[in-house]
């Protein structure tokens, strides 16, 4: 099991997105009737294994999916569709709920720290362990991040990013060995370390004022 330490902090992106946590991640139920109260009855958060796979395997069809998107409406409606596609897979839906709100209301985090946001980031790469942090780290803030994915992981699953500048709408995307920087993001941020059967594991999502992100690979797709 994965135990996600920052409880509170993801707590507190759900009480402003106005979701609860998926039956399927929280080990304790939520009350009929209140989607708020379940951030206060779950202690701790955990993330099985298999959790964590499927969140990575569907990440790659999410990239696909988002990249033919030509506005932001567009990417809304992805999202969407995908939400009713999915709707028998909890952990699935729970990652496009937690998206679309992000993308349809970027200034509910002003109250946790007043940035200008010009471009939205979802990212899911890999590192190799004598690279990668040794910790856990979860974050909502992060003024600074720089971010090196060296490709795929042992399950061939390659490293992804997607980034949406919004004025003007375009899409640049990234895959397999790549560096990036950013400032001043605010979103959901999540490192699990590296264990010996495999890399270290970074996935974040939200908005940064400047990103800037360099594919490293021989051959892009």
């Amino acid at each position: 099991m994965f135990k996600l330490k920052g409880i509170t902090t993801l707590g507190v992106i759900l009480l402003f997105m106005g979701l609860a946590f998926s039956p399927a991640i929280a080990q304790t139920p939520a009350k009929e009737g209140s989607e708020a109260s379940t951030i206060s009855t779950i202690t701790p958060v955990q993330l099985s294994e298999k959790d964590v796979t499927t969140v990575e395997k569907f990440l790659p069809t999410l990239f696909d999916r988002l990249q033919g998107a030509t506005t932001l409406s567009d990417v809304v409606n992805t999202l969407q569709g995908m939400t009713k596609e999915y709707g028998r897979h909890p952990v699935e839906v729970l990652l496009l709920k937690l998206v679309i709100k992000m993308i349809n209301f970027p200034y509910k985090f002003s109250q946790l720290r007043p940035v200008r946001k010009s471009a939205f980031i979802l990212s899911m790469g890999f590192t190799n362990k004598i690279i990668t942090p040794a910790k856990y780290k979860m974050n909502v803030v992060k003024p600074f991040t720089a971010w090196y994915y060296t490709g795929k992981s042992n399950l061939l699953l390659n490293s992804r990013t997607i980034i949406f500048d919004l004025r003007p709408f375009s899409i640049k995307s990234l895959t397999g060995r790549q560096v990036g920087v950013m400032s001043n993001f605010i979103g959901l941020y999540i490192h699990l370390p590296a264990k010996i059967t495999d890399k270290g594991k970074t996935f974040f999502f939200g908005y940064a004022g400047t990103i800037r992100g360099f594919d490293l690979s021989p051959f892009k797709n």
